[in-house]
């Protein structure tokens, strides 16, 4: 929004805005308004509160100490959580994904197995969300007037129904779907609820196939008590806003979570952030001064090398004051002798959030020289851009500032399937709307790589659809398995199988019913050995086949005959990257524990990313070199 207002010509002063959840507190503290509670401040104690900014898309955090000087009332900021993937929003996903599409499904008679997933995230799902929110909110209500006369635990039993009378109608490729009479009870509702605040639970929840990922509430909780050094019992209040907030399962959860804190629910929940921030701009461009002393959210991280091997280092800690002093690292060199290039990417956060990678290449054949000083100089200016200089040798170079702060970056495996995904869609419509086969096998290869079993298995099918013969109906069942699909899969290694028999088809059938149906594997493990006798794999799971059914003698001799085959391949360095766990597997069924450690250390990680190269980074030669000036 606000590169928005400058590209039409207005300017707009960064200093006078202010995080979501500190405006909110400047609203509940100058304005009290109708609010029934307030924050009491005793002389010689410093009370800290906690910000909990639970609104449609993100859930944010502040927390605040509090103290009495000369001037009054003065507060400081010691720790900001953004939390862009917990919001209203994913509850709504995860009622319409748990409660409405079942019913949607069930009377259309059809099963969710009849849909690919792609159909199921991008139609159907979107169009059940309304539906989804607008029983929430009146579950909401129910539930709130329900408490003044029974507890959370009570009412979360309740079978009591709401509905609304306006149907859902969605066309999708297989036919017309209908939901007339959208419902939910309030069990259902609670137990969805349950998801995100018990504490007991994982901290991830994911449903279909792990493509929709949601966090608990505690989750920016934790992250926020963390960066500011507190446990629960150092939180004096808890302050609630935004839309969420009104959750009743929400204050409840919190208000166990914070048992000695003072929950705090300001009558107008919504409007809290619009008053705090007119308050905030009111304040800072009559007086030039910040109530609220901004901080950062997150650190400043460089991805480089040190003792041979990849680290993230922090330069500028999260907490720290805005506008930061200059923080300068000169510890850094190239690599090696002759780097053409040098790259030092800046993240925020984690390595998983590049902000942007610095990259210094060298101006003549030679390349940098090892002993060629390396400097970076990091600072965030009062509008909260950060400002990078770098010099390599005698070369300098000055980054464009940079926002770490005000969007949510995106993680290296979104931007790598992001930027595939608009190649491939500029691809289709440079071919009149239709995919090609070259831009389908480019779009598998990137979901491949980045383990997106169900998108890769998907886009190999669609291949097979639109261009027969061009894609291997084996892979297609295995990208199906990864993801959790075992029916589709062994309905995939079926047809390879009938169409083009070969030994590793016959495996992945055996390796599908190895836990279900014992004589079926059996069956195909026997197809897959008679194919080839002389596979790794088929020879280990024959032999652990025979020392089960009894053949002790006759299966170790299997199973050597794969170990040795394996050993001679790691001992040239050329196994292949899915053989390290079989091989490892073999060693310990023999009882070659040692050598089981050795393979498993060994294994490459085959983690993808493209953003930078592991080759071009810098190196640490003094690990005591970052200083502020």
């Amino acid at each position: 929004m606000l590169t928005a207002i400058e590209k039409n010509g207005f300017t707009v002063s960064k200093q006078s805005l202010i995080d979501e959840p500190n405006a909110a507190f400047l609203s509940f503290v100058l304005c009290p308004g109708d609010n029934k509670n307030t924050i009491r401040i005793p002389e010689d104690y410093f009370p800290n509160v906690l910000v909990f900014d639970f609104g449609a898309g993100t859930c944010d955090i502040s927390i605040l100490e509090l103290g009495l000087d000369k001037e009054g009332v003065y507060s400081k900021n010691i720790a900001i959580s953004k939390f862009e993937k917990l919001g209203g929003d994913d509850i709504d996903r995860l009622l319409a994904i748990d409660i409405l599409l079942p019913q949607l499904l069930d009377e259309s008679n059809f099963k969710i197995k009849d849909f690919r997933n792609r159909e199921i995230y991008d139609l159907i799902i979107p169009k059940l969300l309304p539906a989804a929110e607008r029983l929430k909110i009146l579950i909401c209500e129910k539930v709130s007037l329900m408490r003044t006369t029974m507890s959370i635990e009570q009412i979360s039993q309740s079978r009591d129904f709401l509905k609304i009378s306006i149907p859902v109608n969605i066309t999708t490729s297989k036919g017309d779907l209908t939901l007339s009479d959208p419902k939910m009870n309030i069990k259902g509702f609670a137990d969805v609820m349950s998801l995100f605040t018990d504490e007991n639970l994982f901290n991830a929840i994911s449903r279909i196939d792990n493509e929709y990922k949601f966090s608990k509430i505690f989750a920016p909780i934790e992250s926020a008590l963390k960066k500011a050094n507190l446990t629960t019992d150092k939180i004096d209040y808890v302050l609630l806003i935004g839309g969420s907030a009104k959750n009743p399962f929400i204050q409840n959860a919190l208000s166990e979570y914070f048992f000695e804190s003072e929950l705090l629910i300001p009558a107008d929940l919504q409007a809290q952030v619009s008053n705090g921030a007119a308050l905030h701009s009111i304040i800072y461009n009559g007086f030039g001064k910040n109530v609220i002393q901004p901080i950062t959210s997150e650190p400043i991280m460089l991805i480089s090398v040190k003792d041979g091997r990849e680290v993230v280092e922090p330069i500028i800690a999260a907490g720290t004051v805005i506008p930061s002093d200059v923080v300068t690292v000169n510890n850094l060199a190239p690599q090696r002798q002759g780097q053409q290039v040098i790259e030092m990417p800046i993240c925020v956060g984690g390595k998983n959030k590049i902000l942007y990678n610095i990259l210094i290449h060298s101006d003549n054949d030679s390349g940098f020289n090892l002993n060629d000083k390396i400097r970076l100089d990091f600072e965030i200016n009062a509008d909260k851009m950060l400002i990078c200089r770098a010099s390599a040798g005698e070369k300098r170079i000055m980054v464009e500032p940079l926002s770490p702060f005000s969007n949510r970056e995106l993680t290296s495996e979104e931007r790598i399937k992001l930027k595939a995904e608009k190649e491939f869609n500029i691809a289709c419509t440079e071919n009149g709307g239709y995919p090609t086969l070259q831009s389908l096998e480019k779009l598998h290869t990137t979901y491949d790589n980045l383990e997106l079993n169900l998108q890769a298995a998907e886009t190999l099918e669609l291949i097979n659809e639109l261009f027969p013969g061009k894609a291997n109906l084996n892979n297609i069942g295995v990208h199906y398995s990864k993801a959790g699909k075992k029916n589709k899969a062994v309905d995939f290694y079926r047809k390879s199988l009938s169409e083009a028999p070969s030994a590793t088809t016959a495996l992945n059938l055996a390796l599908a019913y190895q836990y279900t149906d014992r004589s079926v594997f059996e069956e195909f493990l026997d197809k897959a050995y008679q194919l080839n006798p002389t596979d790794n794999v088929t020879l280990y799971l024959k032999g652990r086949s025979l020392i089960e059914n009894g053949k002790a003698e006759e299966g170790c001799i299997f199973q050597q005959k794969a170990y040795d085959s394996w050993k001679k391949m790691f001992d040239n360095d050329t196994m292949d990257k899915w053989d390290y766990s079989w091989f490892a597997s073999c060693a310990t069924a023999l009882g070659k524990y040692d050598m089981a450690r050795i393979i498993k250390a060994a294994e490459p990680n085959q983690k993808y990313d493209n953003l930078y190269s592991a080759d071009n980074l810098t190196q640490f030669y003094n690990a005591n070199d970052i200083v502020k000036k």
